[in-house]
C-alpha cells in the first residue's frame, strides 16, 4: 500500500479521482507510525484508521479500525495520537475492536423493555407479589416504556446506564420533556379513542422508574447487567388521597345522581358509581364485573380476579338488591356493567363519568376512589375495626385477618349492610340519627 508522511498539506493535496469505472478507494499509511493510515475515497472523503492484528503473530486477525473522518476535531496530529492509543493497547493484549463487538452485540434499554414485555406477556412472574402481571397492568406499562422510557434511555446501553443517567431521566419526566398529546386520526396505534394526553410531573416519574426499577431487577437476574442503577434514586413519594365526602357532600351527589338519570345517563353509569359507594370495591372491580362473580343470595362478590388475586367481598343487604333488580333485567349480558356497544365487553370510563356528576354537584377531585375512600372514613366513624374494613374493601393481609377475605360470615354481611345503609341514607339526604351504633364486645 502507498506510503507517505501523513501531514495536513499531504493530505489535503491526495484525492482519487473516479474515472467512472467504479474505482475503489486508496489506503495510504504513515512512514512514521506503523499502523496509522488514511483511507481516501473517489468522492473525496477521507478518513483516519489504525490497523493492528487481535493476538500475536501472524494468523491473528488482522484489524482496521476508524478513528474518524479528516477535519475537527480528526487532524493528522489528533488522529495519529489516537491511532498510538488503539496499537498500544492492541499491543498489550487488549485489542480495542473487542470491546466495540461487545457493544455492539449488547442490549440496548429499548431491547430489555421489548424483551421484559414479551416474557411478562407470556405469563411469566413479574410483578411484586410473585404474580404474573394482569392485562390492564401490561397496557400502562407498555404505555410507560414508550412514552417515557425509550425516549429518553433507549438507545443506551443496559450495562453502560448508570444511577446519574436514571435520575437525570427522572428529573426529565418531572419536568415534563415527555409530554405529549397524542392524537387517534394521525396514529390509529396510539390511542383507541380520540386523544390521548401523556403528563409529566412527580407521580409519572415515580411511577416510571419504578417500572425501570423493575426491568432492570429483571435484566439483573438473567445476568445482563451487573446492578441495578436505579437503586438509590431520587424521587417523589406518592401522594396519601385523603379526599372523602361529608353527609352533605354525599346529599349533594345523590341529588346530581337523579338530576342526571332524569337527564337521560345511562342508569348502568348510576348503578356502578352508588354500587361502588355501597361496597367501597375499586373501579376496576366493577367495571369488569362479571354475573358469575355475583351471590346475590349469599350476600357476597366471589371475585375470581382482583387487584390482590382471588377475592370474596360482604355485600350489605341495600347493594345485594341493587344487583338483584340489575339482574331482573339483563339478557344474556356477561358483565354486570356491559359496554355500551359491545355485551360482551366490560364498560370503560367510569372515572370520567363520576368526576362529570360529582363538577354538577359543585364537587371537586371526585372520583370512585374517592367514595371507596368515603366508606372507609365512616366505617372506621362507626366504630368498625379495621380488620372488618380492611374484609370489606378487599385489602390484602398478611396476617390471621386475611381469612376474612375468602370466608363470609354473618358478622361480616352484617358489618356491610350497617355502613351500606349509611351510605345510602347519606345519598338520600335522609337522617342518620336512628342508625345502631357498633357497641365493642366484652370477652368471655
Amino acid at each position: 500500500m502507498p506510503v507517505m508522511r501523513i501531514i495536513k498539506s499531504n493530505v489535503d493535496k491526495r484525492a482519487v479521482h473516479d474515472p467512472g469505472n467504479g474505482a475503489a478507494a486508496t489506503f495510504y499509511f504513515d512512514d512514521v507510525l506503523k499502523g496509522f493510515g488514511i483511507k481516501i475515497t473517489p468522492a473525496g472523503h477521507k478518513s483516519y484508521f489504525a490497523q493492528y492484528r487481535d493476538g500475536k503473530g501472524r494468523r491473528a486477525e488482522k484489524v482496521r479500525q476508524v478513528i474518524g473522518e479528516h477535519g475537527s476535531p480528526w487532524t493528522p496530529d489528533t488522529a495519529r495520537d489516537e491511532a498510538d492509543k488503539i496499537i498500544a493497547r492492541a499491543k498489550l493484549g487488549s485489542a480495542p475492536i473487542r470491546e466495540i463487538r461487545a457493544d455492539k452485540a449488547a442490549m440496548t434499554v429499548a431491547e430489555l423493555c421489548e424483551q421484559y414485555m414479551k416474557e411478562a406477556k407470556a405469563g411469566v412472574p413479574m410483578g411484586r407479589r410473585g404474580r404474573p402481571k394482569k392485562a390492564i397492568t401490561l397496557r400502562y406499562d407498555r404505555g410507560r416504556i414508550e412514552r417515557h422510557i425509550i425516549p429518553l434511555l433507549g438507545k443506551k446501553l443496559v450495562k453502560n446506564l448508570t444511577t446519574p443517567d436514571v435520575q437525570h431521566f427522572v428529573n426529565a419526566v418531572t419536568a415534563g420533556k415527555t409530554a405529549v398529546e397524542l392524537d387517534r386520526s394521525k396514529d390509529n396505534s396510539i390511542c383507541k379513542h380520540g386523544r390521548v394526553r401523556v403528563e409529566g410531573g412527580a407521580g409519572t416519574a415515580a411511577r416510571a422508574v419504578e417500572l425501570l426499577g423493575g426491568i432492570m431487577s429483571y435484566a439483573k437476574g438473567l445476568g445482563i447487567c451487573d446492578r441495578n442503577p436505579v437503586e438509590g434514586i431520587t424521587k417523589a413519594r406518592s401522594q396519601v388521597r385523603d379526599r372523602w365526602l361529608t353527609a352533605d357532600e354525599f346529599k349533594r351527589l345523590g341529588k346530581a345522581m337523579g338530576a342526571a338519570a332524569a337527564d337521560g345517563t345511562d342508569q348502568k353509569w348510576i348503578d356502578a358509581i352508588r354500587l361502588i359507594a355501597l361496597t367501597g370495591a375499586r373501579r376496576q372491580d366493577v367495571q369488569a364485573l362479571m354475573w358469575r362473580d355475583v351471590d346475590i343470595e349469599g350476600q357476597a362478590l366471589r371475585l375470581s380476579d382482583s387487584k390482590t388475586g382471588k377475592s370474596t367481598r360482604p355485600l350489605g343487604k341495600l347493594a345485594a338488591d341493587l344487583l338483584s333488580a340489575r339482574a331482573a333485567n339483563k339478557a344474556d349480558e356477561a358483565f354486570v356493567f356491559p359496554a355500551h356497544t359491545k355485551v360482551s365487553k366490560p364498560m370503560s370510563g367510569l372515572n370520567k363519568v363520576c368526576s362529570a356528576i360529582a363538577a354538577k354537584a359543585g364537587l371537586a377531585d371526585v372520583t370512585p376512589h374517592t367514595l371507596r375512600h368515603s366508606l372507609a372514613t365512616h366505617a372506621n366513624d362507626m366504630g368498625f375495626a379495621e380488620p372488618t374494613i380492611a374484609a370489606i374493601l378487599g385489602h390484602k393481609r398478611h396476617s390471621v385477618t386475611s381469612r376474612y377475605t375468602h370466608m363470609i360470615d354473618k358478622t361480616l354481611i352484617a358489618a356491610a349492610d350497617k355502613i351500606a345503609d349509611r351510605i345510602a341514607r347519606m345519598l338520600d339526604g335522609r337522617s342518620l340519627e336512628d342508625i345502631g351504633q357498633v357497641v365493642e364486645l366484652r370477652r368471655a
